[in-house]
């Protein structure tokens, strides 16, 4: 298997991805310097100034006062700077943002608009129309094209970009000031390397409204139901053959809808099934409406939640649908923040059968038993995980909890201290915790591989991809350098591990031979080693877990885009673009069969194999965030406002 090293061309911008820059301990000065500027405190930034900070000092990322300023739209504290002297075209070193890249990126026109006064450059200017376009920022496009006077084939150009990347207001604001959109012609499904987007969000030819032959999809009798207990299921693998669900099915009709149930608040984790009980997490708040909607607050802001919230956890008959209990957690204003495209409730629930752990972040971990009753509580202390740039940008915790042996294990990289730790399923009782050396925040969810020499937990992360012996929590190996925001969790299976990110350049595929390692095992110049059956620093993927199945490896891009891998090798035996919009959940499995949900609550499937093969595609009605769970001839769905349960009809022969 061949390493590739290239850098991540950032089309929009024109910019390389650098390394991370080594930081100086910045002093209180400094610190409040930067802060006064994140909070737009004019009087406070200008007499720091006039005291004498510096007026340019940056952080590890070289981002300064007038970047934060521009991440928060503070044009008056960027003309203070700006007049002050300060180098408005200064260049962080992770994402090759200058502050006017950044500012049109999230929508801020008032600071876009300061920041072209300032003398901000004219190429990143230009560009940065490309950013905003690609966002939907129609204020701020119309800002750049109208201030700078682009010419009609930059509009153009412009039009092209919205187009792709779903934007249709853009577009039309573009027509207005001239553009001409070109003629379109339909692109086949195939996705070559050079094609690929991660911001993508273009469908192939498929018609939701795809026929399927119901009839020919016979119910199969379940020999043995088996459980769903966690996130991804048994072993966290995604996979329930023997399960028996359905192919298809349409809500228009009710054909194949066992049951649907409303549920109360926002809440984004999964369900788990134990026997004949579904299991899910909620937080309501007190708000009149809670949502997942953009509202223009740009990719990396924060959902400021000021009110009550209640966190519960609900019970519900997997034959009928009906509640059979709810308890609520906590109560209490939200000590964490929440990114636009999460909720207060994120982290999948797990149980062996007696015990039922649900994790809150910030508002603390759960134990019940099977019927409800509270057995013990755990606060972990303050869990804040954001933007790895900046603090100040906190998007909510969402690793969920596991079940090992006689414990529960949680993987918590947050802000100030990040750690691993396990406790005791009898009381919470603290058996271990080790601390993640300053690792950045990530939102995936740890994997122990069992295995006839010793056992792994795995976690995937953006330092560093750890393996670690979950009776000690001591560190056996580690695989330095991935994507540096990481969503995916790693998965195993055949005696092999996989972990990847796919965030931004590198975007890795590391796939480690279980039992082996030990140590640095970073591959470095070759793709394969001892330890490592094969790598490559390209292909990687960002938010959707990847699937063992049946000897073939899937990832899926949140762009929709599926690879199949041989992943013995790592040869490529397909790629794909789904019938989608943008996926966050994850692929399941069962009977040969692979699950693909889309935000937009559209359900493809396929055929498990070397060869892609659709079989169905159908519509949830809601959007939908949360991974499936698979058990008893039944695949049960969380969409934005509920669940929905599907199975063969009874009466279907």
């Amino acid at each position: 298997m061949v390493r590739h090293s290239s850098l991540l061309s950032l089309a929009l911008i024109g910019t390389l991805y650098a390394s991370l820059a080594i930081a100086q301990n910045p002093d209180d000065k400094t610190k409040s310097y930067w802060q006064a500027a994140r909070s737009g405190d004019v009087a406070k930034v200008k007499a720091l100034v006039e005291q004498g900070v510096d007026i340019d000092a940056v952080t590890e990322f070289n981002c300064g006062a007038i970047y934060f300023a521009a991440n928060r739209n503070h044009a008056d504290v960027i003309k203070l700077l700006a007049e002050a002297g300060a180098n408005v075209n200064l260049r962080d070193t992770d994402y090759g943002f200058t502050p006017v890249q950044m500012a049109a990126w999230l929508g801020h026109t008032e600071a876009t608009d300061a920041l072209i006064d300032a003398g901000a450059s004219k190429t990143d200017v230009t560009g940065s129309a490309f950013a905003a376009a690609s966002n939907g920022h129609a204020d701020t496009v119309k800002l750049i094209v109208e201030k700078m006077k682009l010419s009609v084939p930059q509009i153009n150009a412009l039009w092209t970009t919205a187009k792709n990347t779903g934007h249709p207001n853009v577009g039309k604001m573009l027509e207005e000031l001239g553009a001409k959109p070109p003629e379109t012609k339909k692109q086949d499904a195939e996705v070559t390397d050079e094609a690929e987007s991660d911001e993508a969000t273009d469908e192939n030819d498929t018609d939701a409204s795809t026929r399927f032959d119901f009839e020919s999809d016979k119910p199969i009798p379940v020999a043995r139901a088996a459980n769903w207990p966690a996130f991804r299921g048994a072993a966290r693998a995604g996979v329930a053959d023997g399960q028996h669900p359905p192919a298809a099915f349409n809500l228009e009709t009710n054909r194949n809808i066992k049951w649907q149930t409303a549920v109360d608040g926002l809440g984004l984790s999964s369900p788990v099934i134990w026997n004949d009980r579904v299991y899910i997490t909620t937080a309501v708040s007190s708000a009149t409406k809670q949502s997942i909607e953009d509202n223009g607050l740009g990719w990396i802001a924060a959902v400021p939640e000021n009110e009550p919230h209640q966190w519960n956890v609900i019970c519900y008959s997997l034959a009928t649908g009906e509640k059979i209990w709810e308890q609520t957690a906590c109560e209490g204003i939200p000590k964490s923040k929440r990114h636009w495209k999460a909720s207060q409730a994120n982290s999948t629930c797990v149980t062996d059968g007696e015990n039922l752990v649900a994790f809150f972040g910030s508002e603390g971990l759960y134990c019940y038993d099977m019927d409800g009753n509270l057995k013990w509580k755990k606060d972990l202390g303050q869990l804040d995980a954001g933007w790895y740039i900046d603090s100040t940008f906190p998007w909510g915790f969402a690793s969920s909890p596991i079940i090992y042996g006689d414990s529960v294990i949680v993987q918590c990289d947050v802000y100030g201290n990040p750690f691993i730790a396990r406790l005791s399923l009898d009381g919470g009782e603290l058996l271990w915790q080790t601390d993640r050396e300053n690792e950045l925040p990530s939102w995936g969810t740890p994997l122990v591989v069992t295995g006839s020499e010793r056992d792994e937990l795995i976690t995937n992360a953006s330092k560093s991809i750890r393996g670690y012996d979950p009776d000690s929590g001591k560190l056996l190996w580690q695989i330095n350098g991935n994507s540096p925001i990481t969503v995916a969790s790693p998965v195993a299976s055949d005696g092999l591990m996989v972990a990847t990110g796919g965030y931004k350049t590198p975007k890795p595929i590391y796939v480690v031979r279980a039992g082996m390692a030990l140590g640095d095992i970073t591959p470095n110049d070759e793709s394969e080693s001892a330890s490592v059956a094969w790598s490559q620093q390209t292909g990687g993927v960002y938010i959707v877990t990847p699937l063992f199945y049946r000897g073939v490896l899937y990832m899926c891009k949140q762009n929709s885009i599926v690879s199949a891998y041989d992943p013995e090798t790592g040869e490529r035996h397909y790629q794909k673009r789904l019938g989608t919009g943008a996926i966050t959940a994850s692929p399941v499995a069962a009977d040969g069969r692979i699950y693909f949900v889309g935000e937009d609550g559209r359900v493809v499937v396929i055929s498990a194999g070397e060869n892609f093969d659709e079989v169905s595609v159908n519509e949830l009605g809601q959007p939908t965030l949360a991974t499936p769970a698979i058990s008893n001839g039944t695949i049960v769905f969380r969409t934005i406002k509920g669940l929905v349960a599907v199975a063969h009809d009874p009466a279907q022969p």
